[in-house]
């Protein structure tokens, strides 16, 4: 008995950390009065209607204003010879880097387009994506070599790589149109995804 009471104890105290920290989170958010702002740039030749495309499907679901400042060039140091693929996290680091002209005393976060392929890594294992973040970051690059042209998989990977801004991990619901659902490279996977979020991914969504 003793040590269920216990257990229970410590369940409870979970809890209670749990909600506190999320609470921070949220109070901290609406604190901060600051104009939330991402900025889209393109990296490489982008056609103007995929750049524009992408920019208006984050307006639309997220609401956030959105300002497409041009184009910048990929990274050597990014560009793995052997694989003829760009080490997404290597640009990540260098759109970190980037001082963003009229971000000054706004709240923002950057996203990039490409058309070249990108990887991420484990280890030795390397394999290609369509997209990379970090969750609750300030960068993302999105690539469309792998999407076949599909317009549907270009909208939905910039919703789930901005998602991953906005502090939503990969969902692990039951609801199969979220599309927070983690693809691991495959085109079919988004494509059973809708432009939705289930219901757990919403309460994760936060600009912090």
């Amino acid at each position: 008995m003793r040590i269920f009471r216990v257990k229970l104890f410590l369940v409870i105290i979970c809890i209670l950390l749990i909600t506190i920290f999320c609470n921070y989170r949220i109070l901290l958010n609406s604190l901060d009065n600051r104009r939330k702002v991402i900025y889209l740039v393109y990296m490489n030749n982008m056609p103007v209607s995929k750049i524009n495309n992408a920019a208006a499907e984050i307006e639309k679901f997220y609401g956030f204003d959105v300002k497409i400042l041009g184009q910048y060039k990929l990274p050597e140091a990014a560009y793995c010879s052997i694989r003829k693929r760009y080490i997404a996290k290597i640009i990540l680091n260098y759109l970190a880097s980037l001082e963003i002209p009229g971000s000054a005393g706004k709240n923002y976060k950057v996203i990039a387009l490409t058309n070249k392929d990108i990887e991420t890594e484990d280890g030795d294992t390397h394999w290609g994506v369509m997209g990379l973040a970090f969750l609750g970051g300030d960068v993302s690059i999105v690539s469309t070599f792998r999407m076949n042209s599909k317009r549907s998989r270009l909208q939905k990977v910039i919703l789930h790589e901005t998602g991953h801004m906005m502090n939503i991990d990969h969902c692990s619901s039951k609801d199969q149109k979220c599309f927070m659902k983690d693809a691991k490279g495959k085109g079919a996977t988004i494509d059973q995804t809708k432009k939705h979020l289930c219901k757990d991914c919403k309460l994760k969504l936060i600009f912090i």
